[in-house]
């Protein structure tokens, strides 16, 4: 089965504040009875994407300057912009993302997907000091992105990133190829490349 919900234990108050079916996902989560030990967990939402592709660019392998810990800290006591994240962007766009997943329909979740990785980054640019995880590279991938979704008006790829520079690209398998032929030009390295199939 396909894992399309992930999150770990330390995050579970906050994330059951801020998803719209919050008490219904902590009520799923608390059924697994899982043990104190558990840093994660993810469960399934919807049928497999048996031709989805995420590809992972490692743009950077260095130790990250600030922790993702002392970062999200900061952001959390600083950023104006993060208490309207959590209280109206990431409801309304998870509702969005769950939807999308549920009709299959790909340009609406790979939009959502790039729209929340950039807010979140705002985010972190709007907090004090600023924090910058995007690199040179990180920038690139994101106009390879649009430049390429602008050719057929669509938005047939997608990226995220997290607390970092390495970029995740996600992509059906039948546009695989054209993208890698796009991107023949771009000096990214070899990305590291997964399919969400069903087992």
């Amino acid at each position: 089965r396909t894992i399309l919900f992930t999150r770990t234990k330390a995050n579970s108050q906050t994330a059951n504040s801020i998803l719209p079916s919050g008490q219904e996902l902590k009520q799923e989560t608390n059924a697994l009875n899982l043990p104190k030990s558990t840093a994660s967990y993810a469960f399934q939402l919807a049928p497999s994407f048996p031709d989805l592709c995420i590809l992972v660019y490692p743009f950077s392998t260095k130790a990250k300057a600030l922790s993702s810990t002392r970062a999200m800290q900061r952001t959390k006591e600083t950023s104006p912009l993060f208490p309207f994240r959590v209280s109206h962007v990431v409801p309304q766009r998870l509702a969005v993302i769950r939807e999308s997943i549920h009709s299959k329909n790909i340009p609406a979740l790979f939009k959502a997907i790039m729209q929340d990785s950039n807010n979140f980054h705002a985010t972190c640019l709007d907090s004090w000091p600023p924090i910058s995880y995007l690199s040179a590279d990180s920038w690139k991938l994101i106009e390879a992105v649009h430049e390429f979704n602008a050719i057929g008006e669509i938005e047939k790829a997608a990226y995220s990133f997290d607390a970092g520079s390495n970029g995740f690209f996600f992509i059906q398998q039948p546009v695989l190829k054209e993208w890698q032929e796009y991107v023949e030009t771009f000096d990214f390295p070899s990305p590291i490349v997964t399919r969400m199939s069903p087992l």
